[in-house]
């Protein structure tokens, strides 16, 4: 159904922005290796 879709989305949105969010968050990690693998957009 389209909501279902349209609630899918908006939980894959909102869970990015958190990911962003605590990344913003955490101290910087230049040089590092990173802890987490990250989906290429």
């Amino acid at each position: 159904m389209l909501i279902n879709g349209l609630v899918i989305g908006l939980l894959f949105v909102a869970l990015a922005a958190a990911a962003a969010w605590l990344d913003k968050r955490l101290p910087a990690k230049q040089g590092a290796a990173p802890t987490h693998t990250e989906p290429a957009l």
